[in-house]
């Protein structure tokens, strides 16, 4: 397979994980109304719930441009699919406010490398020319 096409074969199975990845950060306010009525939680905790994804998720975004300079963008775009995909079956799990809490800050950290990651898997298989147009489909 010529590099160009692998390159866009690339692009393509990046976005279907993205698009995974924002199923999975966004699943929590969809089933919000649930997750209330189950554990108990007020508006105020659902709110802090729902902020503490993005505490974990500003600091690994950077954290993930970092790492994939220096270890390569693969493995860590590997590791955070795989540690997200956990933390993601563990929300279900939670039995409080806390471990509600604990799983989702640590559900952002596994989520923020994503977008790094994914950006430099690009540019190293997308020529300069068509970089904007690949990252833009990503």
């Amino acid at each position: 397979m010529k590099r160009k096409t692998m390159g866009w074969l690339i692009v393509f199975l990046l976005f279907i994980v993205y698009m995974l990845n924002y199923m999975d950060r966004s699943a929590l306010s969809i089933t919000a109304p649930l997750i209330e009525k189950e554990l108990g939680f007020n508006a105020a905790e659902m709110g802090m719930i729902f902020s503490a994804f993005f505490i974990g998720y500003a600091l690994f975004n950077f954290i993930g441009g970092w790492a994939s300079d220096k270890v390569g963008p693969k493995t860590v775009f590997l590791i955070a699919a795989l540690l997200w995909s956990v933390f993601c079956g563990l929300t279900g799990l939670v039995t409080g406010l806390w471990t509600m809490l604990i799983v989702r800050v640590l559900f952002g950290m596994a989520e923020g490398p994503v977008s790094a990651a994914g950006n430099k898997i690009i540019n190293n298989w997308i020529s300069r020319k068509e970089s904007a147009t690949a990252n833009r489909n990503f």
